[in-house]
């Protein structure tokens, strides 16, 4: 079927125009708004695809984003792609280069195909899932996605994250508050399986675990557009939100000291002057570390430039970040998890 695209005129009392929205190229029953766009995540056989709509400058603009191996190609009308980046993409714990491709598809014909749903999000947030994929056009791709078994025992050890066509799909679908809980580890089973309609219509709301995720990632945009500071606690401890050496060691965390781990100046910084991240505030298993001490720890192979330490460190270290070793016993007590009474175990939308 060949999606028409159609303007809607709202006028006021005095039949003077308002705005003109648009109908969606992708579920006709939603409407594009200044302030509002639409997200859609298709499966098409084998393959995931994210359908990203919104208002510019009055113009309904139409993109499609998705994932795929190198030496794919795709038609104009009908995005249904491939990956064939060779038989490495089949083995797992081995990845091939794979691409984030970007379609501008405001003036062309679309086919609907294969299973869809829709989301209405804010503009903003639309907008933040376009602009880290085109902040970001290269990605590990294996067939079987992060979750598997071979590739997440590879994440624990400090490997770059491997990504399929969906699980990369369903991870990007967070910058856009769509939090579609499919992650569970799997052996060799190829994951479109996990995300049937009935699958990817429950949806959860965006939580610490997302914001773990944004924070290692140095995502800001997608803090801000998803976590508003009023009413968000990011103090929250959690645990397995995502895989690599620094989670493993500390076994709980927050999204501070992820993102100190990970040398991510800017999220730091942003989490603690806008958000009040504690950086005192002690983690780990023991809760013996501080964000002061994650910063100057070694973990092993967290590829983190010493550049990016020296500055979260310098920066902590003025803004009163301490030890553990130097906080006073009633600083340890404060700063202790177990103590934190007034920790809320909500973080805001």
């Amino acid at each position: 079927m060949e999606i028409i695209i159609k303007r809607i005129f709202m006028l006021n009392s005095d039949e003077r125009l308002i705005s003109v929205d648009y109908k969606s190229k992708f579920d006709d029953k939603l409407i594009i708004t200044l302030e509002i766009g639409i997200v859609t995540l298709f499966r098409r056989g084998l393959h995931a695809e994210i359908g990203i709509e919104y208002l510019n400058e009055g113009k309904a603009v139409y993109k499609m984003v998705h994932l795929t191996g190198r030496g794919s190609s795709s038609g104009d009308s009908n995005i249904s792609l491939g990956n064939g980046s060779g038989p490495s993409q089949f083995i797992p714990g081995v990845s091939s280069e794979g691409v984030v491709q970007i379609l501008d598809l405001s003036n062309k014909p679309v086919k609907k195909e294969g299973e869809s749903i829709s989301w209405e999000v804010s503009k903003k947030k639309a907008l933040a899932l376009l602009h880290y994929a085109e902040r970001n056009p290269l990605q590990k791709f294996n067939i079987y996605g992060h979750s598997n078994f071979v590739n997440r025992i590879q994440q624990l050890a400090g490997y770059e994250e491997f990504y399929s066509c969906v699980s990369w799909a369903c991870a990007v679908l967070n910058i856009a508050g769509i939090n579609i809980k499919y992650d569970a580890v799997n052996l060799f089973i190829y994951t479109p399986s996990l995300i049937s309609k009935s699958t990817i219509e429950a949806v959860s709301p965006v939580d610490i675990t997302t914001l773990c995720k944004f924070a290692k990632t140095g995502n800001t945009e997608a803090i801000i557009t998803n976590f508003p500071p009023e009413g968000s606690n990011v103090n929250e401890l959690t645990s397995y939100a995502t895989s690599g050496p620094v989670e493993t060691f500390l076994g709980t965390y927050s999204p501070l000291s992820i993102a100190v781990s990970y040398g991510q100046y800017e999220v730091v910084k942003l989490l603690i002057e806008k958000y009040h991240a504690l950086p005192n505030q002690l983690i780990g298993r023991r809760e013996d570390h501080t964000a002061l001490d994650c910063a100057y720890k070694n973990f092993w192979f967290s590829g983190v430039k010493e550049s990016a330490k020296e500055a979260v460190q310098n920066y902590l270290k003025s803004i009163g970040g301490k030890f553990y070793t130097d906080l006073s016993h009633q600083e340890k007590v404060v700063a202790s998890r177990n103590e934190e009474s007034s920790v809320s175990k909500t973080v805001g939308m």
